[in-house]
This record gives C-alpha cells, sequence and structure tokens, in this order.
C-alpha cells in the first residue's frame, strides 16, 4: 500500500517498529520529539520503571548499591555491573 508520499508505508511501518521489552509485541514507534519511545503503553513504561525502583531498593538494602552510586549518573551503571561480576 502506497502513502500519501508515494512510499509503500507497509515498509515504512515495519522499519519503525520495535519491541516491547515488557510484553514482547511489536509497536511502531512513529515520529516524536523527545526520547525515542522504548514501551508499546505508558502502562508498560510506568510497569518497567516500578520494577526498577524495587530492585534498586533491594540492592541498596542489600548493600550492593550507594547512594554514591546512583547520584553518579549513567556510568554508576557500568561500575556497578562490573562490581557485580568482580572485576
Amino acid at each position: 500500500m502506497k502513502d500519501h508520499s508515494g512510499t509503500n508505508s507497509t515498509n515504512t511501518v515495519a522499519s519503525l517498529s520495535k519491541l516491547c521489552p515488557v510484553c514482547g509485541h511489536s509497536f511502531s514507534t512513529g515520529k516524536r520529539r523527545g526520547s525515542p519511545q522504548k514501551f508499546c503503553s505508558g502502562e508498560h513504561r510506568h510497569e518497567f520503571s516500578s520494577k526498577a525502583r524495587a530492585w534498586a531498593t533491594c540492592a541498596y538494602d542489600l548493600g550492593l548499591l550507594s547512594i554514591d552510586d546512583l547520584m553518579a549518573g549513567e556510568g554508576s551503571v557500568r561500575t556497578f555491573l562490573k562490581r557485580l561480576a568482580g572485576k
């Protein structure tokens, strides 16, 4: 099927399709501003965030993650994983 630009719309949709890490279903990312869409719905984005928050709280409670690790930002994830791996 051709869209208004004359290109095959099924190929366009397929190239913008991703899999939701929560449910595994594919979804179309479309054109939007800001961060790339990672989940098929706001509900699944919220579910992921809730579980990630619970995981971080558990890691903190077990002494595997410090407040300094969290405050250090994105790079701390790699440091944390290296520490868990014993490197």
